[in-house]
This record gives structure tokens, C-alpha cells and sequence, in this order.
């Protein structure tokens, strides 16, 4: 009961929101708002972009730092809806959010 009540709620009440922040988002940008008023689940249907920083220490977040940068220097960077980090890739992307927040 428990897996599948909060499942629905995720669907019902968390996702929404997160897809209207998402479509606010990229209306400021410019940027295409397909996928982002419908309901359901997310999806690479959708045209959502995630961007996953491995983990490993210092080496990692540099590592990740020349995808980061190639991304930016192509324009790509801004499309990413959600970013995931673990362990190393957590330093840039600590780094990444505090950037984008202050724009």
C-alpha cells in the first residue's frame, strides 16, 4: 500500500509541479515548452534532459567539469531539466546550481 500510495501521489500532486517549474523555466529561456502540460509520468518522450555526475572524488568533478563546459560552450547546458550527483559529481553540481541560481 505504501509504495504505490506515494507512487500516486507523485503523479497526482509532485509531478505537476515539477513539470510547471520546468515549463517556467524554459518560457524564461526561450526554449521549447513541449511535454511540459501533460500529465503522466516523466520520460525522454517527453523531450525531458537529465544529466547524471558519477561519483569518485576530485577526478570525477573534473571530468565532469569538461562535459559541463562543452555542453555551456554549445548551447546544450540550459537544456537540462534535472541533474543527478553522487559523491564527487556532487561538487559541480553544488557548483552548477549555485551558478544558475544567481542568474
Amino acid at each position: 500500500m505504501g509504495a504505490s500510495t506515494s507512487n500516486l501521489q507523485f503523479i497526482q500532486e509532485v509531478f505537476p509541479s515539477e513539470l510547471a517549474e520546468i515549463r517556467a523555466r524554459r518560457e524564461t529561456l526561450g526554449t521549447d515548452v513541449t511535454g511540459t502540460d501533460s500529465p503522466g509520468p516523466p520520460s525522454a518522450e517527453r523531450g525531458l534532459v537529465g544529466l547524471a555526475l558519477s561519483g569518485g572524488g576530485i577526478r570525477s568533478a573534473t571530468f565532469g567539469l569538461g562535459v559541463v563546459e562543452v555542453l555551456h560552450m554549445r548551447g546544450l547546458f540550459r537544456l537540462i531539466d534535472y541533474l543527478s550527483t553522487v559523491s564527487g559529481g556532487g561538487y559541480l553540481g553544488s557548483f552548477c546550481m549555485r551558478s544558475t541560481s544567481k542568474a
